[in-house]
């Protein structure tokens, strides 16, 4: 099929043009990071009350899953057809599937339309970044990651609270439908602020690419999620496998690539997209895996369970805003490994979290994690971005929000893996971990077995957190290649901030 979309090249109109944009993009920013914390705030409440703990990490599982392999594509599509109709269709595709998983009445339901909201998830994020490579020189963009990264805080200290108030006093239905209001005003702004000018010109779609990777990774993680079934996981990941050269082969061949492989040739953009694997790894496995210990092993409430979380999100905008201005003086490698050595100490400081702790320690260590979080992720995005020109940029950002996806999907996959070995070992012991999470069911336990459940919930989380501590060190090792001079040497993009992208108008 040939497209007939192309942005042609422009200039800001005017300073108050680019804030309305600005203001845009932290509505969508904010809408997608508040889904993240509310739903991790309302899990244990869910599955007290419709059951399905051996299904838990599939809900973010499978989140995670179409909202990764749908991002190369996302990012393909806005760099052909322009960034507005693309981010537009993605928010709306999430508004329709947060509706549906609010209207959820078993595990499954809940998982099925959770693929929904991902399928829209994949291009709100990737878009946003590059929209802003496209608006901000990198010396702004550098500053103006880190507001953005305020957002993130802000959601997620009221998500946190929103999630666990909707969750005690109202339903937990309600932390997917409060998407509705931010949705209908995000795509409001985008469309009234964000006009491009298009040419026509043919382009035309790499539907193979865009199959045979889709096909590898759904393959890869629907095996990681079948060890119940190994002769069933071998195939899965057999497809994986084989389908990676018939990719690789085709981005070769293909006029345009949905993936140019050669960029990943260039040094930023190589250890910026593997770091953000392992980034992603240990991102998603903090806000899968802390509640339940908080909520289960501790005895939180679902909303206490949830401001701990929130301890990361004051903490990330601080380091973001703090890297953004160091890179632009020591380059992109040391702010990196700063993050990444936080991140490492952060894991590590988890096990010493037990059932008598205060509940202040997880909320200092999810602090330091955030920290970690802050330096990683904002050095990796610019390095990147820096790299490439504008024809390129909604490839690189998508494919570093994909790296992430795809480490996040992976990691708690793996990760779930480990839980569940647990959860299993409780039901071998006549024991339901179900009634830690449920309050009232919770109070009937007697001591010893309220103990035991506690011991080997903690047991079972205890590994996993060692698992991300091994994610951090490597993280750590992979940061040390990033080009270590001035950000200058790493642009391949000509003049910093030179929007290429679109004629902004009101």
């Amino acid at each position: 099929m040939e497209l007939r979309g192309v942005v042609t090249s422009g200039k800001v109109a005017g300073v108050s043009e680019r804030r309305l944009i600005t203001v845009a993009l932290f509505v969508a920013t904010f809408l997608v990071s508040l889904d993240a914390s509310v739903v991790a705030t309302a899990m244990p409440t869910v599955i007290g009350q419709i059951g399905g703990i051996q299904l838990y990490a599939w809900v973010f599982s499978a989140y995670l899953l179409t909202s990764t392999v749908t991002v190369p594509i996302y990012g393909k599509l806005a760099d052909l057809l322009g960034r507005k109709p693309v981010f537009l269709a993605s928010i709306a595709i999430f508004m329709v599937g947060s509706m549906a998983c609010g209207q959820s009445q078993t595990m499954e339901q809940l998982i099925a339309f959770r693929l929904l909201q991902g399928l829209g998830a994949g291009g709100v994020l990737p878009i946003n970044q590059t929209i802003l490579g496209d608006v901000y020189p990198l010396e702004e963009r550098a500053r103006i990651t880190g507001v953005f990264s305020t957002i993130w805080g802000v959601s997620g200290l009221l998500g946190p609270a929103i999630g666990g108030f909707l969750t005690e006093h109202v339903s937990w239905r309600w932390v997917f439908y409060v998407n509705f209001p931010l949705c209908i005003l995000s795509m409001l702004l985008i469309w009234k602020f964000l006009h491009e000018r298009v040419q026509r010109r043919g382009h035309q779609i790499d539907y193979v690419g865009a199959l045979t990777l889709s096909g590898s990774v759904a393959c890869l993680l629907l095996g990681l999620q079948t060890q119940d079934n190994p002769q069933l996981a071998v195939v899965l990941y057999a497809l994986a496998i084989g389908l990676v050269p018939v990719f690789v082969w085709q981005e070769r061949r293909a006029g345009e690539p949905l993936v140019p492989l050669w960029l990943f040739g260039r040094r930023a953009i190589g250890v910026s997209t593997l770091g953000g694997l392992l980034l992603g790894w240990a991102l998603y496995g903090q806000s899968t895996f802390l509640p339940p210990f908080v909520q289960g092993v501790m005895g939180a409430t679902p909303t206490v369970s949830g401001f701990i979380l929130a301890g990361s999100s004051v903490s990330w905008p601080l380091a973001s805003a703090i890297g953004g201005r160091l890179l632009l003086r020591t380059g992109f490698r040391m702010p990196c490994l700063l993050g990444g050595v936080l991140l490492t100490v952060g894991f590590a400081l988890l096990l010493l979290v037990s059932p008598e702790s205060n509940l202040l320690l997880p909320l200092a260590i999810t602090g330091v994690l955030g920290l970690g979080f802050g330096f990683y992720a904002v050095t990796t995005i610019l390095a990147a971005q820096s790299a490439v020109g504008w024809e390129h940029r909604g490839v690189v950002t998508s494919a570093s929000q994909f790296s992430r996806n795809i480490g996040g999907t992976i990691g708690v996959s793996v990760a779930g893996a480990l839980f569940t070995a647990g959860v299993l070992q409780a039901g071998a012991n006549s024991l339901n971990p179900n009634d830690l999470l449920d309050p009232s069911l919770r109070a009937g336990l007697s001591a010893d077995m309220l103990a035991s459940l506690q011991a080997l919930l903690a047991g079972s989380l205890h590994s996993v957190y060692i698992l991300f501590i091994g994610v951090a060190v490597v993280a750590t090792g992979i940061a040390a290649f990033l080009p270590g001079g001035p950000p200058q040497q790493v642009s391949d993009a000509g003049p910093p901030g030179e929007l290429v992208a679109s004629a902004i108008s009101t």
